[in-house]
């Protein structure tokens, strides 16, 4: 055998071959740049020899693919021989920007399905690389490190699994828990720690930092981080601190212990630089030092401003700015004789400047018609109402991931409608020009949600605005938020589940807790929501069983008159007074949450019926405290019936009734092309943060209410 075969027999290392898997091509590349780079630069005596051949490449990466069937299945290929090479495989399991679609509905990738695409890559290998290495920036389930009773232990197991696959060694950056190698002591595991890097990256980019104990402090912000922390501050020379979150082990919440504080542990932040941002909210005046309050997003600070810190001209001006004023203030922590933190200025400069006073301090803002006017002024003087609005946020947010993780889609639906559709309620009328027509804004996402469910889209989600031009109360507001789904294939139980879950949700992640407070009265959103059809409803709170009269209107009528219920124009049905018993006798006795199930057909005319009792429908309402928090339907796909409804909605209009529905023939047309069976929710996103937020009324939640002008 000639020497240079020899020399490629007994090479401890093959060429080398580097897989960056889909979530990992950025990084991939730039790590093929450099070895490219590199290697070109690299001398060595042997490096033209046979056992180099391929020791130059314009690229070391190996072509590879994941490509995903119809149903979200998948198979790992590989495009070019490897056999005999060293392998690098790359794979960012926290790239959720990645998506693949499942029959249709677009799934963002999880760290379990990129952690699936790893394992077909090393199954496509087959056992013909000389060795392969795992680097996993993010190591897989890393923070699940440690079993607690009996549940899985996922890092570990999948350590585990990869070996068996053929992985020789891991790399990963920062293991939350590096003990976690203990579960392949054989096998190489590598845990890169970047505070090198860090600590070279701030030194790069801050030219002025000081590195002593009385100008730096390295703060860990859990326990989880302490050990990086030490390091840091052991390698620059200064102290630390820690934020400890301290748990209510009594309680348990969606799984485990709310957090009730955030406590600071550690030496003294006092004597630390700082630069603060902020209006100016008090001052004292003591001549040449003066106390002021800076107020940001965050809370309030207060500074200590002292004309031989700052300069005697830059005093001067300084004296000559006004409460409201937003300025820049850089200095260092320390303690006041009482013990309160400030901030010692050194310098000051005026940021913008407040021309109109703000409202007298001790007072502050409580007109409720001027705070809902000049929303800015109200949160500047009150800081609980920007926490009202960051909740808000907060629960919009919360629902989005809710549904996303789903596989619903977000969509947008025209505001300007030529027929106002999808509800019971009188339209805003506006008149467009080059159309010279009529048009409504809209009261409802519904009928548009809808015809995207026969296009076959099948999960669909708005969030947007809707306008109803009726009256004003503390619950209502002619414009307002609301979420409506539809998904297709599930009808309204379906909805229940999602509704039910979909609140618990955001009220876990904003409240911290499921056992909330509204008007005084505690509401328990932890026990599974009540379930009552509107017939037994009505039976419990008022003694009148409907269903012995099932579809008896003279019977009903006498009933109502017995009970002094009156009844409207048009209105003399069996399905509109049980309808309007329900609103008598049980609406305000609804205080924890109770879905309200199977109302009639009258009242209903785009739901579905029951097949086993055609005058009721399968539609429910989602009540608490007495206030209607979610409505939803099994949908109407019956076009025929469907435009029965509408025909009967156009008798009640044509009678006076302004609220009743239009006839709206292409939603007609799309459900002739066939939509399938179909589950509908909407829920008023306005109420909804009224409840999580404890708030009284709907103006509240709102960023700017609808305000009748006044003349200033």
């Amino acid at each position: 055998m000639p020497n240079d075969e020899r020399i490629l027999e007994t090479m401890p290392d093959g060429a080398l071959g580097l897989i960056p898997l889909k979530s990992c091509e950025e990084l991939g590349a730039k790590v093929d740049q450099y070895l490219v780079g590199w290697r070109e630069k690299r001398e060595h005596a042997h490096k033209n020899e046979a056992a180099f051949k391929g020791y130059h490449r314009d690229s070391y990466i190996i072509s590879t693919s994941v490509p995903r069937f119809g149903t979200g299945e998948a198979k790992g290929v590989i495009k070019e021989s490897v056999r005999g090479y060293d392998l690098y495989l790359m794979v960012d399991v926290t790239n959720y920007s990645l998506t693949y679609s499942v029959s249709g509905h677009e799934n963002h990738m999880s760290p379990d399905d990129h952690y699936a695409d790893l394992k077909r890559i090393i199954a496509a290998v087959g056992g013909k690389a000389r060795r392969i290495t795992a680097i996993i920036p993010f190591l897989y389930e890393s923070r699940q490190h440690k079993r607690t009773a009996r549940e899985s232990l996922d890092c570990a197991l999948a350590l585990q699994e990869l070996t068996a696959m053929g992985v020789d060694n891991i790399i990963t950056f920062d293991a939350h828990d590096p003990r976690v190698q203990n579960a392949i002591p054989l096998k190489g595991f590598e845990t890169v720690q970047p505070a090198y890097q860090f600590i070279k990256g701030i030194l790069k980019n801050c030219d002025d930092l000081k590195l002593d104990n009385d100008h730096l402090m390295i703060i860990s912000p859990d326990e989880g981080g302490t050990n990086r922390a030490v390091y840091l501050a052991n390698v620059l020379g200064v102290d630390m601190g820690m934020f400890y979150k301290r748990r209510d082990y009594s309680k348990i919440v969606d799984g485990r212990n709310p957090i009730v504080a955030h406590e600071f542990l550690g030496t003294s932040v006092e004597g630390k630089d700082v630069i603060i941002a902020g209006r100016i909210m008090t001052w004292r005046d003591m001549g040449k030092a003066n106390f002021i309050d800076i107020q940001d997003r965050n809370g309030r600070i207060q500074a200590y401003v002292r004309m031989n810190d700052v300069g005697e001209e830059v005093f001067k001006e300084f004296k000559t700015w006004d409460l409201g004023d937003i300025v820049e203030i850089k200095g260092f922590v320390f303690k006041t004789k009482t013990g309160e933190i400030s901030i010692h200025a050194k310098e000051i400069r005026l940021l913008s400047k407040s021309l109109l006073p703000l409202p007298e301090k001790f007072h502050g803002l409580t007109d409720t018609d001027t705070r809902y006017r000049r929303r800015y002024l109200d949160m500047i003087m009150n800081p609980d109402v920007k926490e009202t609005f960051i909740k808000r946020s907060k629960i919009i947010t919360s629902i989005r991931n809710y549904l996303d993780n789903l596989g619903f889609i977000e969509v947008e639906t025209p505001i300007l409608n030529t027929i106002p559709g999808g509800a019971a309620a009188r339209p805003f009328i506006t008149h467009h020009n080059t159309l010279d027509m009529d048009m409504y804004l809209r009261i409802a996402t519904e009928l548009y949600l809808k015809r995207l469910i026969v296009g076959g889209m099948e999960r669909v989600y708005e969030i947007g605005r809707n306008f109803r031009n009726e009256g004003m109360d503390v619950r209502h507001n002619p414009e307002f938020t609301c979420i409506e789904l539809y998904q297709a294939f599930t009808d309204y139980h379906g909805m229940m589940d999602i509704a039910e879950a979909l609140i618990r949700n955001a009220a876990n992640e904003v409240c911290d807790s499921l056992h909330i407070t509204f008007n005084g009265t505690e509401i328990d959103l932890e026990t599974p929501f009540r379930r009552l059809t509107m017939i037994d409803a009505v039976k419990e709170y008022s003694g009148v069983d409907f269903a012995s009269f099932m579809s008896d209107n003279e019977k009903a009528i006498a009933i109502a008159k017995e009970k002094d219920i009156e009844i409207a124009p048009g209105k003399a049905t069996w399905g509109d007074i049980l309808n309007s018993f329900f609103e008598e006798f049980v609406e305000e006795n609804l205080t924890q949450p109770t879905f309200i199930m199977d109302y009639p057909v009258e009242v209903s005319p785009l739901t579905k019926r029951k097949p086993d009792c055609p005058v009721l429908t399968e539609r429910f309402e989602l009540f608490i405290m007495g206030g209607e928090y979610g409505n939803a339907y099994s949908e109407l796909n019956d076009p025929i019936d469907q435009m029965s409804r509408f025909e009967a909605q156009m008798k009640l209009r044509e009678a006076g009734d302004d609220e009743a529905n239009m006839i709206d023939h292409d939603f007609v047309t799309a459900l002739e092309y066939g939509m399938p069976p179909t589950g509908g929710l909407g829920i008023g996103i306005d109420r909804l943060v009224m409840l999580l937020t404890d708030s009284y009324s709907i103006r509240d939640v709102l960023l700017f209410p609808t305000m009748k002008p006044i003349n200033e």
